[in-house]
Order: C-alpha cells, then sequence, then structure tokens
C-alpha cells in the first residue's frame, strides 16, 4: 500500500508520459532562444545530440525573431568598462557584454547573426557571433592605391546571403506628437533620437528622450515605455544563430567563451 501511495505521487517513470522526440525536439525546443536551448540541451544526451546538428540550427535559426539592435556603455567613473548588445523587445536584455569598450567606435554591420565592429582609433575591425560567443579580429586586404576592403563578411553557406541588414532611416515625427511626448518624458534635444525599423510586418518608431525609451506604431500611438538611460540605436537588425561557421578558427587571434567577452 506505502509502495503504490509514493508510486502514485512520485515522477512517472522516464518516457512513460514523455512527449515523442520528434514534438520536443522539433515542435518546442527549436522555438526557444539561444540561451534557454543551450540550457535545455543539458538535460539528457538525447536532447544535446538532437539539437547539436547542422539540421536543427538552420531550423532554429530561421524561428528566431529579427530585432531591431540597441547597444549601451556602462562606465566605472569616466571610463568605459563594457558594452551591452542588445535586442530590442520588452525584455530589454543584453544578448552579449563585451569587456573594454572603449575602443570600440561602432557596429558596423549585421548579416546571419554575426556582428562587425569597428574600432576607434584605427582601421581595424572584429567579428563575434553573440549566440555562440565566438570573437576574431578580421584582415584588411590592401590594394594597389593603398584603397583597402574588409574581409570576413561572409555569405550564410545554405542562403548565400550577403546582405547587410542596415536601416538608417531619419523619420521626422508630427509636432503635435513630440509636444505630447515632451509634457510626458522631458524635452526632446540634439542628445534624443528616432529610429523606424520594420516590426511584425509593419514599421514602429524607437524613440528616446533622455532617460526614456519610447514605443511609438506608425499612426503616432504610444505603445509602450521603457525607463532606460544611455541606448543608443544601432540600426541594424539581429537574427540569432547557433550555426557553426567554419572561417572562425581560421582567423588569426580567435577566441570562444573568452575576453572580450563577459
Amino acid at each position: 500500500m506505502a509502495d503504490a501511495a509514493r508510486g502514485a505521487t512520485g515522477p512517472p517513470p522516464h518516457g512513460s508520459l514523455s512527449l515523442p522526440d520528434e514534438i520536443t525536439i522539433w515542435e518546442i525546443l527549436v522555438h526557444l532562444p539561444p540561451k534557454s536551448l543551450l540550457r535545455c540541451r543539458a538535460v539528457c544526451r538525447a536532447w544535446c545530440g538532437a539539437t547539436s546538428t547542422r539540421r536543427f540550427f538552420l531550423a532554429h535559426h530561421a524561428l528566431q525573431p529579427t530585432l531591431p539592435l540597441l547597444y549601451d556603455y556602462n562606465f566605472v567613473g569616466d571610463e568605459v568598462e563594457s558594452l551591452d548588445i542588445i535586442p530590442f523587445d520588452h525584455a530589454l536584455q543584453p544578448v552579449a557584454r563585451l569587456q573594454q569598450a572603449s575602443d570600440f567606435h561602432h557596429l558596423e554591420a549585421c548579416c546571419d547573426g554575426l556582428l562587425v565592429l569597428s574600432f576607434r582609433n584605427n582601421w581595424r575591425f572584429a567579428i563575434c557571433n553573440p549566440a555562440t560567443r565566438q570573437y576574431a579580429p578580421l584582415p584588411l586586404a590592401y590594394g594597389r592605391n593603398g584603397e583597402y576592403s574588409l574581409l570576413g563578411i561572409y555569405p550564410h553557406s545554405p542562403t548565400g546571403d550577403y546582405r547587410l541588414l542596415m536601416y538608417r532611416y531619419s523619420p521626422l515625427m508630427h509636432d503635435e506628437l513630440v509636444a505630447e511626448l515632451t509634457v510626458r518624458f522631458g524635452r526632446f534635444d540634439e542628445s534624443s533620437w528616432v529610429v523606424a525599423v520594420p516590426w511584425d510586418g509593419d514599421v514602429l518608431l524607437l524613440v528616446n528622450f533622455g532617460d526614456w525609451l519610447l514605443q511609438v506604431d506608425i499612426e503616432g500611438k504610444l505603445v509602450a515605455t521603457f525607463h532606460r538611460r544611455g541606448l543608443g540605436p544601432a540600426n541594424l537588425r539581429l537574427k540569432q544563430t547557433l550555426v557553426q561557421h567554419t572561417f572562425f578558427p581560421t582567423l588569426e587571434g580567435y577566441v570562444a567563451n573568452s575576453p572580450p567577452f563577459i
């Protein structure tokens, strides 16, 4: 009797009530964001093996949202300590934090989940994948007259896609909307910014007013507000990927899960 009672209240035997692998892997895990998926892979060897194939990584990448990118410098005193790379969703959580960011100048480009960064004081560039925490400097190729071209914007092998997903809009908001938002959130001045980005088949505006980030739809309706200081627009969109790119280990200075990632 006691054994029967314990059996009724304890966990079911492994596999007795579990979902078929086809549903678990291809209907649930494939939809998770990269960080959550990597945690789930530690549950069992079967999950780890099934979610480590190139086929799975490509399917997972295809289902990830394409989100506008923001950035935020973290200071210690007057010195920049790190750079946060933040996809715009309502969590505003960074997908990567890079240390010693005082030398970073811009997020220059984004292609198939890879980011290209430039450096402030010289013509140097680096490429990184925030999801896999891979990072490497990029070489420059010099021409006869001193021109240079950036090596390392590689196509995603299944798609052949070279496009850089760059959005550099400078929309003008209606004066009435600016006046209304100014009353609520402070002055719209030279430090403020407005960026138009695609969103769920439509377009939205991200508006910075001092300590506030505002989400405004194309008709001028205020959709959401975020009390967050110091965010800047990257004018790029990120679709995260766990697809492994073989060129990373071939680049001099390549690292994974090491500085400059924190």
